[in-house]
């Protein structure tokens, strides 16, 4: 074996040793991608749950604030028309 042969056989190993390093890490970016997904959905999931659980309570709240207004402006009629009759 001369010069040229040794340095082609190192060459070679060397590229070898690159190409597997590549596809290892290919294939554990691909496993992250895959997991951020996977997280990507569960968030999108719960904001949704979030945001039905908010649109209900809203739901509720905004009938009892307009029954607790109308409610303290009877009053407020009744206190009145109370006092001037006395």
């Amino acid at each position: 074996m001369d010069a040229f042969q040794i340095l082609v056989v190192i060459t070679s190993v060397v590229l070898i040793i690159f190409l597997i390093l590549a596809i290892v890490l290919l294939v554990k970016l691909i496993q992250l991608s895959n997991k951020i997904k996977k997280i990507s959905n569960s968030v999108d999931t719960t904001v949704d749950n979030i945001k039905n659980i908010v649109s209900n309570i809203g739901k509720i709240v905004t009938p009892a604030v307009v029954t607790n207004a109308i409610t303290n402006w009877i009053e407020k009629l009744t206190n009145k028309r109370a006092k001037k009759g006395e």
